[in-house]
Order: structure tokens, then C-alpha cells, then sequence
């Protein structure tokens, strides 16, 4: 059952510490076309983001969105990293950066 809950910067609810890593979400960057690999050079090329992981990994990045967008929420932006920054995404996963209406991230990319 999903209970609200504040979200503090850099400070993942996706955390190791809390939950082992083959739980935690995975992310992948490629293409539209699944042709660009995720060690490939052309950055540019990478504009899906594909998700795997377990269920479980799935349903706990998914309140961290419900979180992100609750309107008391006042977190503009969050980090989930891999093992070695705060944690929230298994091994082997790309980091994202949630950049949310409001926040210096959002900025940059209009």
C-alpha cells in the first residue's frame, strides 16, 4: 500500500541500505531502435531509457515519482546513483537524474 512520504536531495529511498541490490531498479540507455548499445561512444544516439530489474525494484521507483510529485513536495531535483554515490539503482544500471518543474536542472534544459 502506498503511503506518501517526503523526499530529501540526495538522499535515495531506493537505498542499499535498506534493500539488497538485485532488488533495486536497472536502467538502460539506447535508441528507439535498441541499436545503440550502452557503452557505445554516440550519446546523442541513447534517447530511450529502458527499465528492468524486479517487480519490487519497479514498485519502489515508482513511489519515489508518487513522492516526487506530491504537491507539499519541495525536492526539485534528485540523483539515483549506482554503489558508489547514494545508491538506488542495482549494479550495472545507468544513474538518472530526475529534473522536476521549479528546480536549477529544469533550467538548464529548456
Amino acid at each position: 500500500m502506498y503511503e506518501p512520504q517526503p523526499v530529501a536531495k540526495n538522499m535515495s529511498v531506493l537505498d542499499e541500505h535498506s534493500f539488497p541490490a538485485w532488488l533495486l531498479p536497472l536502467f538502460t540507455l539506447t535508441d528507439a531502435a535498441n541499436v545503440a548499445e550502452p557503452c557505445d561512444n554516440d550519446r546523442d544516439a541513447r534517447d530511450t531509457v529502458r527499465c528492468a530489474g524486479s517487480d519490487y525494484g519497479s514498485v519502489l521507483f515508482a513511489t519515489l515519482l508518487l513522492n516526487l510529485g506530491r504537491t507539499a513536495e519541495t525536492t526539485r531535483e534528485m540523483v539515483v546513483e549506482g554503489e558508489y554515490g547514494y545508491g538506488g539503482v542495482g549494479r550495472g544500471s545507468a544513474e538518472i537524474t530526475l529534473w522536476l518543474p521549479g528546480g536549477d536542472g529544469w533550467l538548464d534544459m529548456l
